[in-house]
């Protein structure tokens, strides 16, 4: 027995938090205010249950049980309920033994259950739980209202309380399950037999087809082991000779891929060299550079030589001058001495002449002032002369320097530019070569293109016309077999007819002694007629056909005596005529001699026999009998042949269930019409059928030569497609190098052009710089002869100053000799001293200046050396780089020229291997034609098949004449149903398995009938038990709930157990018996109490949810109630939602639902233990 032990509650509706409810045993009151979200307790159990309707869980779709959210919280993704339920045994052993379901609900749909924390299927917690009373409809779930649905319910609908405690449901859902197995088996079996009726048709068609497909089978495997060794032996050689263009092909690779990797080689080789050369050029340009700067600088070296030179010479000339002049000084040193000592003697006789010589002096100071001047400005011109010239010598040699370097420049650029513009002629002919291929394989490529387009549409059009023809071999296969089929219905509906003719032709045992006697035959056997109305024929003439037909009295003796004792009809034909008069018939009506088909002599016999019989009109009978009153002298049968009427004689026919022997002629004589224009039809239908074949033949076989040969098409323009793409990189690399020399030729020309005017206007400054130098040298030579003169001058007027000075000296001194006298020749002397003294350190500065001159000349001497040693070195640098450019010029055409051959050698090897190509391509695909052959006769690969013995070259001929001959014996077989055996071997085996088949649904048939009448067996002992334990327990318990009165249950219909309905008759205390419907609500609600409480006292469930059931009832009632189930809660846990206080004082344990939070639900539990 299960006790429910928890309910947990996780975003569904108003419970947003995770809540869980723990229930103890006895009554569980769930309260709180209206809106709180107590019912939803009771929702969330029917949910975990499985239930399916959302309307039942009060929303509108499934997802409205996920909290939406509110004002303050989010809405959840998902609903969970969680109910735990647990043995009472386990818990009496202290045992954990729980059953636990779980069910989640996603907001994008998704939904699953749980027991035990797996995943499991909404059956499996049904079946779990059905056994104990609970499900979504059981009766231990009453919600809200549905207390009083208990009591309005219809009958039939209120029996399923009663199914429920009587624990049928599931003999129920089995019996349902069995009647549909039932209704599906019956199904079955009635397919099973019409198949099986269908296949034995098809078995006895298929039975006659199988000889002639293993005729034709044997002959097909002879011709496959034939073509299988024709096949191999065509294989081989092909595999051989594509074996051998493969070695061929691959030492071609080989020699290509050497000739390539010594072109790779040669092109690394040559780039180098080519670097290589680049580097020595800037190298011997460097080396010029140097050895040009070396002139120029000695050239510079050997100006300040002569620089110095010059000034050492110059100051050499100032001392020799200065020496002069010390001389002097001392002599007029020794003079002034003289002339003081004469002075002072004489300075009274020359104080006259002291203004004279004074102004003298003064006149004397100007003059040597001016000359001094003169003698400056001429050393400054002579200065600068010497500076100009000195510039104007270096620039002359700079000059130089820098044109002879741009004259060897141009003359390696004129051999650069020959050498290039020979490259550009070799290039533009290796182009125009280029171009003329080009022209050539694009003029190819085109033609193939044409060839191409022209294949792919007759391709195209020989494609329609295989499909076209494989439609038309379809369809002729189909018509011929459709016609085989009519032919072989139309022969089994003649075979049909003929056997019924033969079994109408039965006679009496007289007549059949008679036939066999006389040989004779019956007027039925030779009279016919034109079959459009052969029941009326069959009708009139019914005796007259059993006559026996005699052509001579001979014949009509034998039969006389054949006859004896018989009583029997003769038509004798030799019997004389009497001329017959023609009756009249009425207008619709036709004579019946005019109906029927025979001899003449034997149908002029049978007219007076007959004369009087006529085809009647369409009419009505009523009718036919006025036509027959007006036309006595004749008998008219109806078109139908169920009536004859002559006058006022009208005879009945009942018709016959059979044709007759008119009706059945002709039906025989239409089918073997049919047959010989069916045999017609598929005559011209197989002839149409092996024309569609040979034509379907013939177009596969112009296809596949049109496949191949644009496959060889394609392959050759794939060829020349990597031609000419080869020959377009090759134009493309030398338009590249011949736009790289022509660069190149162009930047020498421009460079060229630049040196060129460089070196003119280096032409035209060395002639400035030599104009500049014969005018400096010029002016130096007048500037040096002016310089000498003025210094002469100055000399002279120096001299004379002097010698006046001293006069006026001495003439001073003389004045003065009494004053200063001695002062006067010391300050003279003092003077000489100074100018002596200032001579001395002019001199040592002269002396200074030559020596310095002499230090440069002799430390340019020594550089002039170093250059000149330098620029022989240089020189030889150059010498030496020009050989070795030329010489790695020379290698460097050697290379090219190794190149070209290499590229001509790789060009012959790869058109060697374009043509093993397609050689190759040509085999292969033979060889692949000849494998897909091989690997639709084999079933495998030939690479995987096992090699047997392979015909002789000497015995291939015969092989194939063999096969020739083999097929010729196959197409004398005509048409072959080839899947005959398989089909007849199918239909057998599928015939063998529907009789088994058939045989398992009756014996399943049998079985499902015997299960369905025990499980109604069961169920109506079940049913019937229940329902008198219930019916006297709901009669007890009303009168406890009412004080009184008297309830019960009847069945609307006893005979039928398994699905009457049941009523409820009530009648309360003071009250006449009456039906539930007329009760009030509180009386309802009672009495469907007493009716549940009366179920939990047959079969207790193991809890049981009532929301808001006592909320009609009044406190006594109440009461009432309150103690019928405290009776019950020793067996069934009882969770009771209230607003009853009574109900509440009751519980063991109560609930409390408040909602806090607007729209969230908050559980507070209390136990009264």
């Amino acid at each position: 027995m299960l006790r429910l032990k928890s309910l947990e509650l996780h975003g569904f509706k108003s419970f947003a938090d995770k809540t869980k409810l723990t229930f103890p045993g006895g009554i569980s009151c769930v309260v709180g205010p209206n809106g709180c979200g107590k019912s939803n307790i009771a929702d969330a159990v029917s949910w975990v249950l499985g239930e399916q309707s959302a309307k039942s869980l009060r929303g509108d779709k499934m997802e409205d049980v996920i909290f939406a959210g509110s004002s303050s919280r989010k809405p959840s993704s998902h609903a969970e309920v969680t109910m735990t339920w647990i043995r009472l045994e386990a818990l009496q052993a202290d045992d954990e033994d729980q059953l636990v379901i779980t069910r989640r609900l996603y907001r994008n749909g998704v939904s699953e259950y749980l027991m035990n924390a797996s995943v499991c299927r909404l059956k499996d917690i049904q079946s779990a739980l059905m056994d104990f009373g609970m499900g979504t409809r059981a009766y231990s779930l009453i919600e809200q209202g549905r207390i009083g649905q208990i009591i309005n319910s219809k009958p039939t609908d209120r029996r399923g309380i009663i199914e429920e405690a009587a624990g049928i449901l599931k003999y129920k859902l089995r019996r349902r399950e069995s009647e549909l197995k039932l209704r599906a088996a019956e199904d079955n079996l009635t397919r099973i037999n019409d198949i099986i009726n269908e296949v034995q048709k098809q078995r006895a068609h298929l039975n006659r087809q199988v000889g002639k497909a293993r005729r034709y089978k044997n002959i097909k495997d002879e011709m496959r082991e034939l073509e299988h060794s024709i096949l191999v032996f065509d294989l081989t050689h092909m595999n051989r000779e594509l074996a051998r263009l493969a070695q061929s092909y691959n030492d071609a690779n080989g020699r290509e891929a050497k000739i390539h990797a010594e072109i790779g080689k040669l092109d690394a080789n040559i780039t180098a060299l080519r670097q290589k050369m680049i580097a020595a050029e800037q190298n011997l340009r460097t080396l010029e550079a140097t050895h040009n700067k070396h002139i120029s600088d000695i050239a510079l070296a050997e100006a300040q030589i002569a620089f110095s030179q010059s000034k050492a010479t110059e100051r050499q000339q100032q001392l020799t001058a200065y020496a002069q002049d010390r001389l002097n000084a001392d002599e007029e040193q020794a003079r002034l001495t003289q002339r003081i000592a004469e002075r002072d003697t004489e300075h009274k006789a020359l104080e006259g002449q002291l203004a004279a010589q004074s102004q003298t002096q003064d006149q004397q100071k100007q003059v040597v002032d001016r000359v001094s001047l003169n003698l400056a400005t001429v050393t400054s011109e002579l200065d600068t002369s010497y500076k100009q010239h000195r510039d104007a010598v270096a620039n002359k040699m700079a000059a130089e320097a820098e044109l002879k370097q741009i004259q060897q420049q141009l003359a390696s650029m004129a051999d650069q530019h020959k050498r290039v513009m020979q490259q550009l002629s070799e290039h533009d002919r290796e182009l125009l070569d280029l171009s003329q291929s080009r022209t050539k394989f694009e003029a190819l490529r085109q033609e193939q293109q044409v060839e191409l387009d022209t294949l792919q549409k007759s391709l195209q059009k020989q494609t329609e016309e295989h499909e076209l023809s494989l439609n038309q071999r379809t369809s002729a296969r189909q018509l011929a077999q459709e016609l085989g089929q009519k032919k072989q219905s139309l022969t089994d509906r003649l075979n049909h007819l003929e056997s019924l003719w033969q079994s109408k032709r039965d006679v009496s045992d007289d007549a059949k002694r008679i036939l066999q006697r006389t040989g004779l035959k019956l007027l039925r056997d030779v009279l016919d007629s034109n079959h459009t109305h052969d029941a009326a024929v069959e009708a009139a003439l019914e005796h007259l056909l059993e006559a026996f037909v005699v052509d001579d009295d001979g014949q009509a003796e034998l039969l006389s005596k054949a006859a004896s004792g018989s009583t029997y009809r003769v038509i004798n034909l030799a019997a004389n005529l009497e001329e017959t008069r023609e009756l009249e018939v009425p207008p619709g009506a036709t004579l019946l001699i005019e109906l029927l088909r025979a001899d003449h002599h034997l149908l002029a016999h049978i007219k007076p026999l007959i004369a009087h019989l006529a085809l009647a009109p369409e009419c009505p009978v009523e009718d036919l009998k006025v036509l027959a009153l007006a036309h006595a002298h004749l008998t008219f049968v109806a078109r139908d042949g169920k009536s004859l009427v002559q006058g006022s004689l009208t005879q009945y026919r009942s018709p016959g269930k059979s044709l007759g022997f008119l009706t059945m002629k002709g039906e025989i004589q239409d089918t073997q019409a049919a047959r010989t224009a069916n045999e017609q039809a598929l005559s011209e239908a197989e002839q149409a059928k092996v024309i569609a074949e040979d034509r379907a033949k013939q177009a596969a076989e112009t296809l596949d030569g049109i496949k191949q040969k644009r496959i060889a098409l394609e392959r050759d323009h794939m060829v020349l497609q990597q031609q000419l793409h080869h020959v377009e990189a090759t134009h493309q690399r030398l338009q590249q190098r011949v736009i790289l020399d022509k660069s190149q030729a162009e930047q020498l020309n421009q460079n060229q052009h630049q040196l060129k005017d460089r070196a003119s206007a280096l032409e035209t400054e060395r002639s400035r710089a030599e104009e500049q130098i014969a005018t400096h040298a010029s002016q130096v030579r007048q500037l040096e002869a002016q310089v000498a003169i003025q210094r002469q001058a100055h000399h002279e007027a120096h001299t004379e100053l002097t010698r006046v000075t001293e006069q006026l000296r001495g003439m001073i001194l003389m004045v003065q000799r009494l004053k200063s006298d001695m002062e006067h020749l010391k300050q003279t002397r003092e003077q000489l001293q100074h100018r002596i003294s200032k001579g001395e350190d002019q001199k040592k500065a002269w002396e200074a200046d030559i020596q310095t001159c002499l230090t440069q000349v002799t430390e340019h001497q020594v550089a002039i050396k170093n250059l000149m040693h330098l620029r022989s070195e240089a020189e030889a640098s150059v010498k030496q780089s020009e050989a070795q450019l030329k010489q790695q010029q020379t290698t460097a055409d050697q290379l090219e020229a190794q190149r070209k051959q290499l590229h001509q050698n790789r060009d012959d090897v790869r058109a060697e291997q374009g043509r093993y190509e397609l050689e190759t391509a040509r085999l292969s695909s033979k060889v692949a034609h000849l494998e897909d052959r091989f690997l639709s006769n084999r079933g495998e690969p030939f690479s995987l098949a096992k090699s047997g013995t392979p015909l002789d070259p000497e015995t291939i001929d015969a092989a194939r004449f063999e096969l020739e001959d083999l097929t010729r014996k196959l197409s004398s077989l005509g048409t072959v149903n080839l899947l005959a055996i398989e089909e007849f071997d199918e239909i057998e085996t599928r015939y063998a398995f529907l009789v088994d088949q058939q045989k398992d649904l009756i014996d399943s048939i049998a079985e499902i009938r015997t299960t369905i009448h025990n499980l109604n067996r069961v169920s109506v002992e079940k049913f019937k038990k229940a329902f008198e334990a219930i019916n006297r327990d709901f009669g007890s318990i009303f009168v406890d709930l009412f004080g009184g009165g008297e309830a019960r249950l009847e069945l609307l219909d006893e005979s039928d157990m398994l699905e009457t309905g049941i009523d409820m008759l009530v009648q309360p205390p003071g009250k006449k018996l009456q039906n539930a419907m007329l009760m009030s609500g509180g009386e309802k609600a009672l009495t469907a109490i007493a009716l549940l409480l009366a179920v939990f006292q047959f079969r207790p469930s193991p809890f049981c949810l009532l929301d808001e059931v006592d909320a009609p009832l009044d406190d006594a009632n109440v009461s009432r109630f309150i103690h019928k189930i405290e009776e019950l809660k020793g067996e069934t846990q009882f969770i009771v939602i209230t607003h009853q206080k009574p109900t509440m004082a009751a519980a063991s344990s109560l609930f409390g639902v408040t909602m806090e939070n607007t729209g969230c639900s908050k559980l507070v539990s209390v136990r009264f233990d």
